[in-house]
């Protein structure tokens, strides 16, 4: 399925602290080029450089 440009990417807030996050407007990550479906991504590596990682549940 081609996916048709919609002016952003789609990601999952884990992409800005990802080490394979390409911070790029036209690829997310080297993994998921396209972005991820869903709402996590099983290929994610924290970037030791990164800032604080935050992560929202919904309880």
């Amino acid at each position: 399925m081609i996916k048709q440009y919609t002016g952003t990417m789609p990601k999952v807030p884990e992409c800005d602290n990802c080490l394979l996050y390409s911070h790029n407007p036209h690829l997310v990550c080297v993994v998921h080029p396209d972005g991820v479906e869903g709402e996590s991504c099983l290929d994610f590596r924290l970037d030791p450089n990164a800032k604080a990682l935050v992560i929202r549940t919904n309880t």
